[in-house]
């Protein structure tokens, strides 16, 4: 099978909180998932949710991940994989929470390959 594997940036060096840009497949699917999060301005506190659509219109939380200095400083970046077994339309990041730093953003991309797909 031919691999379909994609990389998305959901979130491109956001300031505000809310949600990101969407990723609709082609097809239903149900897929792996890598998450990277990367921020600048030295904020105290990120958290951002990784969210999902049976519809492309509806979507929900999958899995969050929250940064929070000193455990977790936000400055250190941050990948996580997540081998996902619900069928997705589309996805889509949420910056629910930015506070502190000087000037912070947030920069969120989505590697993403079907589980079906052969590596």
């Amino acid at each position: 099978m031919a691999n379909l594997s994609r990389v998305f940036k959901a979130l491109d060096a956001v300031t505000a909180t809310g949600a990101g840009s969407v990723f609709a497949f082609d097809a239903p699917k149900v897929m792996h998932l890598s998450v990277q999060i990367e921020c600048t301005g030295a904020p105290t506190t990120v958290k951002v949710q990784v969210e999902q659509s049976l519809d492309g219109v509806n979507f929900h939380e999958m899995v969050g991940f929250e940064l929070a200095a000193p455990a977790t400083p936000p400055s250190a970046g941050f990948l996580s994989n997540i081998s996902h077994g619900a069928i997705v339309v589309a996805i889509r990041a949420n910056l629910v929470t930015l506070t502190g730093g000087a000037s912070p953003t947030v920069t969120v991309t989505f590697g993403m390959v079907d589980a079906g797909d052969t590596f």
